[in-house]
């Protein structure tokens, strides 16, 4: 069926329509994922990520500027990026100092944890990423 008719159907809430347009790129999407992520679960989660907002978003594509292949991709690599800024903004300071069985220690490692991640993560996310 063509996917234009798919569109406009899916946009009525058409289910069926939705999931038929986009069986062909579901494949190519993990792949997508995976060779950006290199981690399989967080590659699925960006996939599903990708699936809910092209569902929400369809009806702001617009053929005239891309395809529909291209459009839905694109969403596929932006939720990966923001799954892998997820993954990074949270620093194992522990895994960085030795290892120790002092519980002071650990205490305190961890608490110097927390207020670096609160630290960076009141910061904007363009230098959250720096």
């Amino acid at each position: 069926m063509d996917e234009t008719i798919l569109i406009k159907r899916a946009l009525i809430g058409d289910d069926d329509a939705f999931n038929t347009l986009l069986t062909p790129y579901i494949k190519r999407a993990h792949q997508t994922a995976y060779l950006l992520l290199n981690e399989y679960t967080l590659a699925e989660d960006a996939v599903q990520e990708a699936l809910i907002q092209t569902y929400s978003s369809l009806k702001r594509y617009d053929s005239n500027k891309a395809s529909f292949k291209t459009w839905f991709n694109r969403i596929v690599v932006n939720c990966s990026l923001k799954q892998k800024r997820k993954k990074r903004s949270h620093i194992q300071l522990k895994d960085i100092y030795p290892s120790d069985e002092n519980a002071e220690i650990d205490y305190v490692l961890k608490e110097e944890e927390h207020s670096i991640f609160t630290a960076v993560s009141s910061l904007k996310e363009k230098y959250q990423t720096i």
